[in-house]
């Protein structure tokens, strides 16, 4: 579940490799981003329900997802979305919470567990909660501007002027999802 985006290289804030991050296993925010990667949306990666699911309605269910925050920021001028360690370390609690409601994580020799490649730590990586839960958990974070004005998530938490003519601003959209943006002159800096 891991190899093809650990075999990418990608690299992410203050140069962190992806492989750097997930050396004790990987960590998302909802199986949609991981923290130190602003803009990386992974589809189907670890921490969704992916392979305990029907994959082209996961795969749907993720684009329309990453659609439609990427739409909204868009519509707001936001260039940037992160998610932070501790949303992260927090939906990992609740993936193993779930998964040890059932026999899959004792399967020792099982590629959902990563222990088909020799020395890669042994975490359980899909949602086991199932694709209908998993969509409604998702729908309670989508980025809706008018759901999220309505429940008073969005709030400004930093804008200051840096000096050069242009503003810095952090969004933090819900607890587990920060926009960054910049108003004024790129040029200036």
């Amino acid at each position: 579940m891991t190899g093809p985006l650990l075999n990418m290289n990608i690299i992410g804030k203050n140069n962190l490799k992806l492989q750097e991050a997930w050396e004790e296993g990987p960590k998302t925010f909802l199986g949609l981003q991981v923290p130190g990667f602003p803009n990386m949306f992974t589809i189907t990666g670890p921490g969704s329900p992916s392979v305990l699911t029907n994959m082209p309605i996961a795969i749907e269910q993720h684009v329309e997802w990453i659609r439609d925050c990427i739409d909204f920021m868009n519509k707001k001028e936001y260039s940037t979305i992160e998610t932070d360690a501790k949303s992260a370390e927090q939906w990992g609690h609740e993936v193993n919470t779930v998964a040890n409601k059932t026999l899959l994580p004792t399967v020792k020799h099982s590629w959902y567990l990563g222990a088909n490649i020799p020395g890669k730590p042994k975490v359980f990586m899909p949602y086991a909660g199932g694709l209908p839960t998993y969509t409604k958990i998702c729908e309670k974070h989508k980025i809706n501007p008018h759901q999220m004005i309505a429940d008073g998530n969005i709030r400004e938490i930093l804008e200051r002027d840096r000096g050069h003519n242009f503003e810095y601003h952090e969004i933090l959209l819900d607890q587990y999802f920060t926009v960054y943006y910049w108003e004024g002159k790129i040029a200036d800096l």
